[in-house]
């Protein structure tokens, strides 16, 4: 995973990806591969761009997105079900598999209609490098003794 997280030609792309990412690295913050992201897309973020004349709220949400790019209604019902029981329901892994899907669909969309919009031919990600991050993680020692007080925490989380 490590080699596949810090590959920059790979993408990792999702709709408001950057709090997943985070949610992964604490649950697991004793494995490096998930300390660091290269080539990070965040679905949500080019919609802003993309659809820049429209308000913020427009395409807010991956269901909101869907409705608006693809013309379907994302059922997202079970989003909230018991994910940590095993094994997944047949409905689960029916919702992980469209939400996915329909966020490489939304981003193929929105690519597509930033490229006709465009006199110039220059790819979206040229034109928008800010677009593609990097996000790293970093864990304090929870037992780190702080002499000085400019670095000392100002709360401790428990994990």
């Amino acid at each position: 995973l490590l080699d596949l997280y810090h590959e920059v030609r790979i993408l990792k792309v999702g709709f408001g990806i950057g709090q997943d990412l985070s949610k992964l690295a604490m649950s697991f913050p004793h494995l490096a591969c998930f300390r660091k992201y290269e080539s990070v897309v965040d679905v949500q973020m080019i919609a802003r761009v993309v659809y820049q004349k429209y308000p913020k709220d427009y395409l807010s949400s991956l269901q909101k997105t869907v409705a608006v790019l693809i013309n379907r209604r994302l059922d997202k019902t079970e989003q909230c079900s018991p994910w940590h029981l095993r094994p997944l329901t047949g409905a689960q892994i029916d919702y992980a598999t469209l939400d996915a899907a329909s966020v490489r669909i939304s981003l193929e969309k929105l690519l597509q209609k930033y490229t006709e919009s465009q006199e110039n031919e220059a790819s979206f990600f040229s034109s928008n490098p800010h677009l593609r991050s990097t996000i790293s993680n970093t864990f304090l020692d929870a037992n780190a003794s702080f002499e000085d007080d400019d670095i000392r925490p100002a709360y401790r989380v428990p994990m």
